[in-house]
């Protein structure tokens, strides 16, 4: 089964669900716009993390909602894959998406959750999130306003909400542990890391610590949080190499409907994990030539090296004496 990202449409679902409550999808959109809004009211004016938060899910699971299901060996396979490509230079298929693993999922004994994942959005993604920031930030007024005329005060002007043009550069990584209520965030600027190895970049970020304000991960979610990251990087780059496994339309059945229905796009359904365990890591390069032109990249996948050859641990161990010495 594969388990949706578990953010705040995902638990309206689940708690209109529970109170048998049917009124449907345009209930939980509203729901989140007026949580935006109140979220925007307690920082006082200004945006935060969290009101970008309710902004991407609403972009996603009402306007867009592309989901990208990953089967384990080919997750499995990504976590073991260096990304040779710099992130400014990933060619983005998608730029909102939601990145979803099967139940099963373990990665050096960890569950990886699902995520919700933003990657240098394009204008028209840029100017819906920008939309709907005007539409929170109208909605947050109007609760002011409200109470204003109940004290006889005059009313607020709606003002005019402008996104920072630094979005456009940015990665954010959203996700959620079952036996949590916050979520866990990555967030950087592409640009920081123009013409460095993608591997690298997520190394250095992860040696960054904590963002400033904000609650200092455990060292199990730093480690998801650097699978996410190499398992993202590395499907966008699955998606533009020769003839990857791509099934276009693919439904998940027990995947609640959460908006629009969902673009599905599974990943590596029919792969094999490979009888002989890897011990080397893959690769994924950048294709300059210009015949290259509809493919970006080559992968190499993990493999074996000298499968048929016995392990360290069985190979018998020889002690030779040399004639004349004692």
């Amino acid at each position: 089964m594969f388990r949706p990202y578990n953010g705040v449409v995902h638990d309206a679902h689940r708690i209109m669900r529970e109170n048998g409550d049917r009124r449907g999808e345009a209930v939980v959109e509203d729901l989140l716009l007026r949580t935006g809004a109140r979220l925007l009211l307690q920082q006082q004016g200004e945006s935060s993390n969290a009101v970008t938060h309710t902004l991407l899910e609403s972009v996603h699971y009402f306007l867009s909602h592309r989901v990208l299901y990953v089967s384990n060996v080919l997750a499995e396979e990504l976590d073991e894959t260096r990304v040779e490509v710099p992130p400014d230079e990933l060619r983005l298929p998608y730029h909102l998406f939601e990145v979803c693993f099967n139940d099963s999922l373990r990665i050096r004994g960890r569950h990886i959750p699902s995520a919700l994942v933003l990657i240098k959005p394009d204008d028209s993604t840029f100017n819906v999130l920008a939309d709907r920031f005007q539409r929170v930030s109208n909605i947050a007024i109007d609760s002011v306003n409200e109470a204003r005329r109940g004290a006889g005060q005059p009313a607020y002007p709606y003002q005019q909400t402008v996104m920072s043009e630094n979005l456009k550069q940015s990665f954010n990584l959203l996700f959620r542990l079952d036996d949590q209520l916050a979520s866990c965030q990555l967030h950087f600027r592409l640009d920081e890391f123009k013409g460095v190895k993608t591997d690298d970049a997520v190394e250095q970020l992860m040696a960054r610590g904590p963002i400033p304000g904000f609650i200092a991960l455990t060292p199990d979610e730093v480690e998801i949080e650097r699978v996410l990251c190499r398992i993202v990087f590395g499907a966008l780059c699955y998606l533009n190499v020769k003839d990857p496994e791509v099934e276009v339309g693919w439904k998940d059945r027990n995947r609640p409907r959460m908006g629009v229905a969902p673009t599905g796009i599974m990943l590596g359904r029919t792969m094999h994990a490979s009888p002989n365990r890897h011990m080397r890591k893959g690769s994924m390069h950048t294709l300059v030539h210009p015949r290259y032109v509809n493919v970006q990249y080559a992968w190499h996948r993990p493999c074996e090296v000298n499968p048929k050859a016995k392990s360290g641990g069985q190979r018998p161990k020889i002690e030779e004496v040399k004639g004349g010495e004692v």
